[in-house]
């Protein structure tokens, strides 16, 4: 970790600390070990033997402090707690109420969908996953890079080319190439072509301050619960629907189509979407709860 509690509990960066003096865990408040060698990258260790019970994987990468280094200090390595349970996101923006989780080499499919469950069922905060595809260095090819369509050879785990990864309002992958300062927002894996497509392209420092998705909370509140508020956003939106509730299509599945649907990642499956989109189009549909899609379908 690069971060601790100094004796007067105040948050101390790696690069401020004093070898001389001690500092503690937030999380489990056990003392600290200060490394600044010449090897690895200087960070915070627990000492052998600590009880700390947090099983995911610590990164202490030069590649994720110098990622890290990118965003304020006060969103780095923040802490969440519930139920018992504690973990670090290694990025917290609190204005846009976003986990962003870097990663410079393979995670397993266990703690990959251990730590979106945590974060979005738990906190209902969204996450965008950074892949440093350029330090894991497995077979990286940007064959084609342009604004809407861009392609990646990659030579991935294979629960990343699960297709629900890519439909989804809470749960981002981006593809990170650092000898350009590019990003890829990814939309799907092709089978037939064996390459991650992606749907945007975006320099890092437009990435780490856009909006690129709304938290599960926000998506909430302006999601229409009722009928009135649906026909308040159609009339809004000028939309034509000839017969609402014959053009209601109530998803809960990726298909094979490309259709969108509503929370994919989160096990409630509550919401719906209006009519048939596409991912380009979703953020600027009508969302609504499922009571209020039982209410059309009366």
């Amino acid at each position: 970790m690069f971060f601790a509690n100094n004796i007067n509990g105040d948050r101390i960066s790696i690069d401020k600390a004093d070898k001389h003096e001690t500092y503690y865990c937030p999380k489990c408040q056990n003392a600290l070990v200060v490394k600044k060698g010449n090897i690895k990258s200087p960070h915070f260790s627990h000492r052998p033997n600590c009880s700390c019970d947090d099983n995911w994987y610590d990164d202490n990468s030069e590649s994720r402090r110098l990622f890290n280094n990118r965003f304020e200090n006060d969103e780095k390595e923040v802490l969440f707690e519930k139920n018992g349970k504690k973990h670090f996101a290694d990025i917290y923006q609190e204005k846009f109420e976003r986990v962003i989780e870097y990663y410079n080499d393979n995670i397993s499919e266990n703690e990959f969908d251990e730590r979106n469950a945590f974060f979005i069922d738990e906190f209902h905060k969204s996450v965008l996953w950074v892949f440093d595809v350029e330090s894991i260095g497995k077979n990286v090819e940007l064959i084609s890079n342009n604004a809407l369509n861009s392609q990646i050879k990659w030579n991935s785990k294979r629960f990343l080319r699960r297709s629900n990864l890519y439909l989804n309002q809470f749960l981002q992958i981006w593809l990170y190439f650092k000898s350009a300062d590019k990003i890829f927002r990814i939309e799907k894996y092709d089978e037939k072509s064996k390459v991650f497509i992606a749907d945007k392209t975006m320099n890092f420092d437009d990435f780490k301050n856009s909006h690129e998705l709304s938290s599960k909370s926000n998506f909430e509140l302006n999601c229409c619960h009722t009928l009135d508020e649906i026909f308040k956003h159609i009339n809004q939106r000028e939309i034509e629907i000839r017969n609402i509730k014959t053009n209601i299509t109530y998803m809960v599945e990726s298909n094979s189509s490309g259709q969108y649907i509503g929370e994919r990642y989160g096990r409630s499956k509550t919401y719906t979407l209006m009519g048939k989109q596409s991912l380009d189009d979703a953020n600027k549909s009508i969302w609504i709860t499922e009571d209020a899609y039982k209410q059309l379908k009366n």
